[in-house]
């Protein structure tokens, strides 16, 4: 995409570092900030990354903010929407391509705060009762693959005004009791999330009408229905985003 090359990687090393162990790595992020530039800048440096999420095929009826829309069109020449492509792999209950790639010592992008999961943890964030996919914290716990929390935000420094942050991989908390296990770990990363969220509040959806609520109440419904994204006539549920 357009001006890609100007965009700024910070801990890029934290990246090269943990595919040097050869058990892949996985980026882990949220529905904040400029997301949807980091499959897009991996693989324009050469990485081998795959996205792992919701089967996409039609336009969803959410919107972007004015300022989102200028980013993506007129900043980095992006259409507001993009469908899967075949880079993408498809979040369901089959594990074996992501374990795969990751024994490949490719790269897996996934989304903590993403609702269409087998499995969700309730995290505290900013105060607020997040669910999170239990997804990435359970692939690192059997592959060994480590775990770098990603974001893209602001840049005041760089020439177009957008960086890429790579975190150092989590420290996991591994015991016998891998439940509990995924639930701190999990707020480890809210608890990084958080720190996001206070310098660059307004790149959160909090401003979206019962936002926290609403992706509460789907996080109770059944798998199938998750991972459909069917909720249409469930009483007090109108549609979301993944």
């Amino acid at each position: 995409f357009a001006s890609a090359d100007k965009l700024r990687i910070e801990g890029l090393h934290h990246l090269d570092e943990a595919l040097a162990l050869k058990s892949g790595a996985i980026l882990l992020t949220a529905h904040f900030g400029y997301g949807r530039l980091i499959k897009h800048l991996m693989r324009l440096h050469g990485y081998p990354a795959w996205l792992v999420g919701p089967k996409v095929e039609e336009k969803p009826k959410h919107k972007y903010s004015p300022f989102a829309k200028f980013v993506y069109r007129k900043i980095l020449n992006m259409p507001e929407f993009s469908v899967n492509e075949e880079n993408d792999i498809e979040s369901n209950l089959n594990i074996r391509p992501l374990v795969q790639k990751l024994k490949n010592n490719e790269i897996l992008i996934l989304t903590a705060d993403g609702l269409r999961a087998s499995s969700l943890l309730d995290v505290k964030v900013i105060g607020q009762i997040v669910p999170m996919a239990t997804g990435s914290v359970s692939l690192a716990r059997a592959t060994g693959a480590q775990i770098l929390p990603a974001f893209g935000v602001d840049d005041d420094e760089g020439e177009i005004g957008i960086k890429l942050v790579i975190e150092k991989p989590m420290e996991l908390t591994i015991t016998q009791n891998a439940k509990e296990d995924a639930r701190v770990n999990l707020q480890k990363f809210g608890c990084i999330l958080e720190s996001y969220i206070n310098r660059y509040p307004h790149l959160y959806r909090w401003a979206k009408a019962n936002f926290f609520k609403k992706r509460q109440q789907f996080s109770k419904v059944d798998v199938a229905d998750r991972y459909a994204g069917n909720f249409k006539g469930k009483k007090g549920f109108t549609k979301t985003t993944n």
